[in-house]
């Protein structure tokens, strides 16, 4: 019972996510996206549109390598960071860590998504955080604790570290 709670729970954030990363560009979302891009770009970071410019991407390094991609609502008011852990395996499935993934997204704003795609479930750490108004100084903290969240619950989405 517990674990089809959490995949519903996974699945509603992932589909949520994907659905509004998923619609054309708009003129509001890319505004917000080419601020953002210059915050990253500011700080320090070498950055890449999309060929359709859904998003940007770019790499930082913590505990561990990362590769995140920034996305903005179609109407400009949410931004998306989120990392692509990779696939697990059926294997895998049987050893993710729900109810620890459960408690840490009781406490944080970052949150884990799972999408099915082939043999496989895909696995996202994300964090989404409103936009109005937003400066180089409140982003940089949001980027700064969505980089320590994935530092730090390397127990939560690493298949390495499962028992």
């Amino acid at each position: 019972m517990l674990r089809e709670c959490i995949f519903g729970t996974l699945t509603f954030f992932s589909v949520s996510t994907t659905a509004a990363m998923a619609a054309d560009v708009t003129p509001a979302q890319i505004k917000v996206q080419d601020t953002l891009k210059t915050f990253v770009t500011n700080m320090g970071y070498t950055t890449t549109y999309a060929a359709d410019k859904s998003h940007f991407y770019f790499d930082i390094s913590g505990k561990y390598d990362y590769h995140l991609d920034i996305t903005a609502s179609a109407d400009g008011t949410l931004i998306y960071v989120y990392d692509y852990i990779g696939p697990l395996t059926p294997t895998q499935l049987t050893k993710v860590p729900y109810r620890k993934i459960l408690e840490f997204q009781n406490v944080s704003n970052v949150f884990f998504t799972m999408d099915a795609s082939g043999k496989s479930e895909d696995l996202y750490v994300q964090e989404v955080f409103g936009a109005s108004g937003i400066t180089l100084a409140d982003f940089r903290e949001e980027f700064d604790h969505f980089r320590n969240a994935l530092d730090e619950t390397d127990s939560l989405w690493n298949p390495k570290l499962w028992k």
